[in-house]
């Protein structure tokens, strides 16, 4: 049996990834995201799990092909407002992205 806090936890995970619309879309307006370019899935993995510990959600996905090289395949999705305090989260665990590709009309 899980404790009372896991459950919610992946039932709130489940509604944002079973949607259609993923999470997307907010509260009626297009959200930007910003993409932390990663080496490998583990890697993304590794990050997405480090950045929900700091409360920041993040989702793995894949670059758009054209962003893609042969070393950096995965990415975690973040928030694009959040973009900033992640990789200042994740240098201070040591663990830097490849780099970052914003989604929409960010910066």
């Amino acid at each position: 049996m899980c404790p009372k806090g896991a459950v919610f936890l992946q039932s709130s995970l489940e509604s944002v990834v079973s949607s259609d619309k993923g999470w997307r879309q907010m509260g009626g307006y297009e959200m930007k995201f910003a993409l932390l370019v990663c080496r490998g899935q583990t890697e993304a993995s590794g990050m997405q799990r480090q950045l929900a510990r700091f409360g920041i959600p993040g989702e793995i996905t894949r670059p758009p092909r054209h962003t893609r090289t042969d070393s950096c395949g995965w990415a975690v999705r973040v928030a694009a407002e959040q973009a900033g305090e992640a990789q200042a989260r994740l240098r201070v665990l040591g663990l830097a992205p490849c780099r970052t590709e914003y989604e929409g009309d960010a910066p």
